[in-house]
């Protein structure tokens, strides 16, 4: 019975003696803001990617020393010169979303944008040659590179603009518009300023905002009497004279309904920020309340139980007339 136990404690020693560090060896030290720039600035990328990845991976508490915006375009750049694009591309990305500023943010999708359009890491302008191309490499000319971007994005979104002022329909209008943020991303981290941007979408704010308010609104309806079909309650009697009740839920119409909605909210969202962002008309926030507000409602219908828990209850018997006593 002795030696059962030992031989079944042994591999639970040897798992704590290894989480004890040996004396005089302490934990490796989280590494500081300063350490990670000088191994980028070094080229020891993947050290850097290590340490960065570490520091990710840490809790908010034991993170706030750090800015996650940062940390991501660092991690960004390193893959980027270790041949990882499209890694680095997400990093990018990701270093937009966590930016707690304009200039940050503006850098970070700009940058995205501009690996994603240069393929083998050289970004060519419409109309240059292949010695003219840009080495996306070096940071040093990535902000001529933003300018040379966005003039080539500007001037291909320039005919979906034009056409959009005139658009009785949100198709059109919301084509042209979903490039917005990164058209005011590439200004900015070229120029400094928005200026060009915001001039070009400010007439169109007015227009956008009725357009996807009344898209909104019918969407909404359509929620609604959705849902009012859906909860409808129903009734079947199985051979044991049982009535069963449950809801009548959705048909393969609706649910189709339903994910186009989504879908549709989705782009109304995020078009409708955006736009709210370049031009300042505080009036589109409402539309993206209400476009979140029927994304969720349509999103709750979906994910909903209409079994009722399949309740059962006895069915009612028919009323019978009580037998006459005869008389005498």
């Amino acid at each position: 019975m002795r030696h059962r136990i030992r031989r079944t404690l042994l591999p639970y020693v040897a798992v704590c003696a290894l989480a004890i560090p040996a004396r005089g060896q302490s934990a490796q030290p989280l590494p500081a803001k300063e350490e990670l720039h000088q191994l980028l600035d070094s080229g020891q990328y993947q050290v850097l990617l290590q340490k960065v990845s570490r520091v990710l991976g840490l809790r908010p508490d034991a993170a706030q020393g750090y800015d996650r915006a940062d940390l991501f375009m660092m991690k960004g750049e390193a893959q980027l010169h270790l041949k990882q694009i499209p890694a680095a591309a997400d990093a990018f990305a990701q270093a937009g979303k966590e930016a707690k500023d304009l200039p940050s943010a503006a850098t970070a999708i700009a940058t995205e944008a501009l690996v994603r359009k240069s393929p083998g890491l050289k970004y060519k302008p419409k109309g240059a040659t292949a010695a003219q191309a840009v080495d996306v490499l070096d940071r040093g000319a990535r902000k001529g590179a933003f300018a040379l971007l966005y003039a080539d994005e500007t001037a291909e979104a320039a005919p979906k603009l034009k056409a959009a002022a005139s658009a009785t329909s949100l198709p059109p209008l919301m084509d042209a518009l979903k490039n917005v943020s990164r058209l005011r991303a590439l200004e900015i981290a070229a120029t400094g300023k928005d200026d060009q941007t915001m001039a070009s979408v400010k007439d169109l704010a007015d227009r956008a905002r009725q357009l996807m308010a009344d898209a909104v609104r019918s969407m909404s309806v359509q929620v609604q009497q959705i849902s009012q079909l859906a909860h409808t309650q129903l009734q079947t009697r199985d051979r044991n004279g049982f009535v069963h009740l449950r809801e009548r839920g959705l048909d393969a119409s609706n649910t189709a309904t339903l994910k186009e909605t989504i879908n549709t909210a989705d782009r109304i969202i995020q078009v409708s920020k955006d736009l709210a962002s370049a031009s300042k008309v505080e009036a589109l926030q409402t539309v993206t309340a209400d476009a979140e507000k029927v994304r969720g409602d349509a999103s709750q219908l979906l994910q909903a139980d209409y079994t009722l828990g399949d309740r059962a209850v006895p069915a009612p018997t028919p009323y019978q007339r009580p037998a006459r006593t005869p008389t005498k």
